[in-house]
């Protein structure tokens, strides 16, 4: 089984799979280094800090399972940016509500 993230307060930790230590490591410190910002962001596409953990989140597990974590480091971010708002956007889709049917509306 791949590498799973988990949130331990201010990093992160791998569950040892079948993965590399090389590789865990280098995600580790990207979630330590992005990690805060994607959330923020997120936090402001939801305004809910629990989507926004979920959100943040899915953009790491993305970003670990299309084996991203090789991209340059100029990449990573932009990357991450990208993942963190689709995983809102989809939260905020799932939702729904009368904003979404509104802006189906005019769109």
């Amino acid at each position: 089984m791949a590498n799973m993230i988990y949130k331990t307060g201010s990093s992160v930790a791998s569950d040892p799979g079948d993965g590399s230590d090389l590789e865990s490591s280098r995600l580790e410190s990207i979630y330590n280094k992005y990690g805060g910002r994607i959330y923020s962001l997120c936090l402001r596409l939801l305004a809910d800090e629990t989507a926004a953990e979920d959100a943040t989140a899915e953009a790491f597990v993305r970003f670990h399972k299309e084996a991203e974590s090789q991209l340059d480091e100029a990449e990573i971010f932009p990357r991450l940016l990208h993942l963190g708002v689709e995983a809102s956007l989809q939260k905020l889709r799932v939702r729904g509500g009368w904003i979404c049917r509104l802006l189906r509306l005019f769109s």
